[in-house]
């Protein structure tokens, strides 16, 4: 029986790994427009326009597809996903994203300058103490003290009540 010969397959895998991509179990080869379903006991079904299609590949080459793919996912393919979704993290929002921000923050911030001037308002009619102003400034910037933990490593024991009182 006649059979396919796929190691230049192989090799491209190796030596141009940004050719191929992964989609529902299906290898695709960019530049052929082949399509590979690998099988892990080496069968391997060849989706192709051409003839190619029409022969089998040999069950040890394809075992070692199954290896190279294997490969080729580890070093290649993960980290090339991993990245991509990185980067939607950052890129610009869409116009529509932009518009929900926008209009959240306005009724956001018009629901609290409201109940703070209604208030304000009141407290001055009144003749009393205005209320406080709001400090926005993040804690560091306020002068505060942070809770630091305790400096006594014994502090992180727990102990039996009737210790405690020791």
């Amino acid at each position: 029986m006649v059979y396919l010969d796929i190691s230049p397959m192989l090799a491209a895998m190796r030596e141009q790994p940004d050719a191929f991509s992964l989609s529902r179990g299906w290898l695709k080869h960019h530049p052929s427009n082949h399509r590979f379903k690998v099988q892990a006991d080496g069968f391997v079904v060849v989706d192709a326009v051409c003839g190619c299609a029409t022969l089998s590949v040999r069950t040890e080459q394809g075992l070692q597809l199954n290896e190279a793919m294997k490969a080729w996912r580890a070093e290649y393919w993960v980290p090339h996903e991993i990245n991509q979704h990185f980067a939607r993290h950052f890129r610009p929002p869409s116009f529509w994203r932009r518009w929900l921000r926008k209009v959240t923050v306005l009724l956001t911030q018009d629901r609290d300058n409201s109940a703070l001037a209604v208030y304000a308002q009141a407290c001055s009619d009144s003749d009393q103490v205005v209320a406080p102003q709001r400090d926005d400034r993040p804690p560091s910037a306020r002068n505060e003290k942070p809770d630091l933990p305790p400096t006594d490593p014994s502090a992180n024991i727990r102990r039996k009540p009737e210790e405690a009182t020791l």
